[in-house]
């Protein structure tokens, strides 16, 4: 029995933060998506951080072009942020 499947799509999203000290941030990032590419800032950010250096965050986006943002983190130095998606989006191939 034959099986469909879809080709893998190559995604990256790059950007920057501003956090604020009232667990609000901005986030204005870039999306490339199989050589496509779309830019967008977060009307709403919030996020926490934990003493040991780790923390979660959510952001929207306005309009259809960026689905909401669901991530945990790390600080790795006063530079340095490596985060990881949360939801689900990833694995449904960017479909909402």
């Amino acid at each position: 029995m034959a099986t469909e499947t879809t080709a893998a799509l190559p995604i990256v999203i790059i950007g920057v933060a501003t956090f604020a000290e009232s667990r609000r941030c901005v986030l204005a990032v870039t999306l490339n998506a199989g050589g496509n590419h779309t830019s967008a800032s977060s009307q709403s950010c919030e996020f926490t951080v934990n003493a040991d250096g780790t923390g979660s965050l959510a952001a929207d986006f306005p309009g259809e072009q960026f689905p909401p943002l669901a991530l945990t983190f790390v600080v790795v130095n006063d530079k340095e942020i490596r985060a990881i998606r949360l939801d689900d989006i990833v694995a449904r191939g960017g479909e909402r």
